[in-house]
């Protein structure tokens, strides 16, 4: 989490990697998707909007701001299979 809650040794912000901070998104993106025995996929828009009203909290800001720029390569990508 950017705002250092529940990652190891307290790391929050910048001093988290950023590509921890990159797989953040994208793995959150792909687990929403996704289809798991305890539930169904989400929607695009779903992660989308989710992911969008966690920056600053959950994940960093300007990787989120990333993330919207290309959230259509996402959607692409995820449907392509």
């Amino acid at each position: 989490r950017w705002d250092g809650a529940g990652y190891p040794r307290g790391l929050a912000g910048r001093a988290i990697p950023l590509g921890g901070r990159i797989m953040a998104v994208a793995d959150v993106y792909d687990a929403m998707r996704s289809a798991r025995p305890y539930k169904g996929p989400l929607g695009h828009a779903e992660a989308v909007e989710f992911i969008s009203s966690e920056a600053g909290t959950r994940f960093d800001p300007l990787i989120v701001e990333s993330f919207l720029a290309v959230a259509g390569e996402f959607e692409r990508i995820f449907a392509s299979g």
